[in-house]
């Protein structure tokens, strides 16, 4: 097991959607990332993607949804599904500590949240360092602060948890 990224604040700020998308590098080569936690693997998706990271928030589950599915909660008035990519190991609920990954696809119509254990930071990746992965649902992995962190593709993460 890898160690914790030790270089980050276990504390990360709610961010709005305005600090999200600042503004992108200079550099077309470089896209910038936020790197999470799920139990002691590291993922990263595009901050293109991501319109907020919210604390944990009360949730209420559905008769009949897949595993996956942690439930659905209330998002400033909107309707949050909220998935767990960790359900094998899942609680009823989702931990006081845990963070909600706040994406906005352009498939969709809502919002969907993903439940990371911690989010680690924002980091700049140069397009080339991307080496590939095996998983389906990755665009391939890094090498960051010691440890391997797969990037997810979005697109295909969330059009495969909803079959």
């Amino acid at each position: 097991m890898e160690n914790p990224v030790p270089s980050v604040s276990p504390a990360v700020p709610v961010l709005n959607s305005t600090a999200v998308h600042a503004q992108p590098e200079q550099n077309p080569e470089i896209e910038k990332f936020v790197v999470f936690q799920i139990d002691d693997e590291f993922f990263a998706v595009p901050v293109t993607d991501v319109s907020e990271v919210a604390q944990s928030l009360p949730l209420t589950a559905l008769p009949n949804s897949p595993a996956w599915l942690h439930g659905v909660a209330n998002l400033r008035g909107e309707l949050l599904a909220v998935i767990d990519l960790d359900y094998r190991k899942s609680q009823t609920k989702i931990l006081p500590k845990s963070k909600i990954v706040v994406f906005r696809p352009s498939v969709f119509d809502h919002p969907i949240g993903l439940v990371a254990d911690r989010i680690c930071e924002f980091v700049p990746i140069r397009v080339s360092a991307i080496e590939p992965a095996e998983d389906p649902n990755l665009i391939g992995r890094i090498s960051h602060n010691s440890n391997s962190v797969g990037l997810f593709d979005t697109a295909k993460l969330f059009a495969a948890s909803i079959r």
